[in-house]
């Protein structure tokens, strides 16, 4: 009787091909959680920045109506440096001090920075008034900086100012690649002002 030789396949072999196929399917993987998590940063610190630009430009707009001498405080920081209050050209007379002008208060509170208008309190920060949340995102503590020639009394003595904003996805938690940070700053020249 001749025999003929059986073709199949051996488990050995099985079992090479089903750790070829899952070598290849766990590369695909990688990939597709890679790309995924990369656009996912992305697309937050674009979020972040876009956030950024907008407070940054706000500011920027009130800060470049702002006006003072010696006698009057242009830009007051809180004595926390958690916030400042600038004194904006409102008045009757564009260029001139005088009782119509009104001021305006950017704070820090938590994480959320609050400009308010028409701030008639001198509280700093204001106890109560109608504010604007600008962004909900500041670094806590260190997110709000202000820089500049502020003397003792927490007074802008010149007419320069350095606004250093950090942002942060999930600003309670510590920065990671998933919580990204970003920090801008801009430099204001408050042409009202006079130092004299």
């Amino acid at each position: 009787m001749i025999q003929h030789p059986k073709k199949a396949v051996t488990l050995i072999e099985l079992l090479i091909c089903l750790v070829l196929m899952g070598m290849v399917i766990m590369g695909f993987y990688s990939i597709e959680l890679f790309s995924h998590y990369h656009l996912l940063t992305s697309d937050r610190r674009a979020k972040l920045q876009n956030d950024s630009t907008y407070v940054l430009e706000h500011m920027v707009k009130k800060l470049s109506l702002a006006i003072g001498d010696s006698a009057h405080s242009t830009v007051t920081r809180y004595p926390t440096g958690r916030g400042i209050r600038i004194r904006l050209d409102t008045g009757t007379i564009p260029g001139t001090i005088d009782a119509s002008d009104m001021f305006a208060d950017y704070c820090l509170v938590d994480s959320e920075l609050r400009f308010y208008t028409n701030t008639v309190s001198a509280a700093m920060p204001p106890a109560s008034g109608t504010y604007q949340v600008l962004t909900d995102r500041v670094v806590p503590v260190s997110g709000l900086e202000f820089q500049g020639n502020i003397g003792t009394n927490h007074i802008l003595t010149d007419n320069v100012l350095t606004v250093v904003l950090s942002l942060r996805w999930s600003p309670a938690l510590t920065a990671s690649a998933d919580n990204p940070t970003v920090q801008m700053r801009t430099t204001v020249l408050m042409p009202a002002v006079s130092a004299s």
